[in-house]
């Protein structure tokens, strides 16, 4: 299965195939989904010393983490005023 014509898929410098899970494995930890969250999840674990079986349907990346931007910001959806107003001024300015 390729992946959809994206900045990414052309600069890729592997293109791992891996097998379909058959059978049982064993694991510490299954993570379901492999999308920026879900690889973000499995290196930490296996930092932990985690044994860690990733499930994806399709590729690495494939859904909305392949075809977005790829950045993770410190920002926030809502302006200043209404984190303010949710948390209270100092734990805003904390947070920013």
């Amino acid at each position: 299965m390729s992946y959809i014509d994206t900045f990414y898929q052309r600069t890729m410098d592997d293109n791992y195939a891996f097998p379909i899970l058959s059978g049982i494995t064993e694991c510490e930890a299954c993570v379901i989904g492999g999308g920026l969250a879900g690889i973000t999840t499995a290196l930490q674990l296996l930092r932990a010393g985690q044994a860690v079986v990733i499930l994806e349907a399709e590729r690495i990346g494939w859904g909305a983490s392949g075809r977005n931007g790829g950045f993770v910001s410190p920002g926030y959806a809502n302006d200043g005023d209404a984190i303010e107003r949710a948390v209270g001024a100092d734990h805003a300015r904390k947070l920013h």
